[in-house]
């Protein structure tokens, strides 16, 4: 019983392991870097495309971005009519959203690494491996499940609102 747990876990990481370069680098960012580098553009000050941390996008991602008198980039938040205003926070949320399950992502990553740390702590306590082996189970379904998620609001956002 305790191998199959062992290859549960193992698969469990080789899947975090394998997932998590692909989420942090989303087809959108591949993109712009491909864009940069075609068209010959090298110098970051003169591109006013919104800069991520940590694969996290700030919440104006789908926003048209223009440059002040001071050469410093700006979102272009529109004039006041409504169907501007609805579109702008319709994208503004959309950002937010993707931002919210990425940073789910993260701590999807953690209780995976935590049901690991309870699995190895168990000392052979069969109550103790079940709830880990539950723990990380469950968590790993969860995580599959907001990496698609957040790779579908990406998708929406880049190809629908940008």
């Amino acid at each position: 019983m305790t191998q199959k747990i062992k290859k549960l876990v193992q698969i469990g990481a080789l899947l975090v392991l394998f997932c998590l370069p692909i989420f942090l680098i989303t087809p959108q960012t591949a993109l712009a870097a491909n864009n940069n580098q075609t068209a010959g553009n090298s110098d970051s000050s003169k591109d006013c495309s919104p800069k991520s941390f940590l694969g996290i996008p700030p919440w104006y991602k789908y926003l048209p971005m223009e440059k002040d008198a001071t050469d410093k980039c700006s979102p272009n938040l529109g004039d006041a009519s409504d169907e501007v205003r609805s579109s702008r926070l319709l994208s503004i949320g959309v950002a937010i959203l993707e931002a919210i399950l990425r940073i789910s992502s993260f701590i999807a990553l953690a209780m995976i690494f935590w049901g690991s740390f309870k699995f190895i702590t168990a000392q052979g306590n069969p109550e103790n491996v079940t709830a880990a082996r539950r723990t990380v189970i469950n968590t790993a379904i969860g995580f599959i499940i907001v990496l698609i998620a957040a790779q579908v609001v990406g998708f929406i956002g880049g190809n629908i609102l940008g």
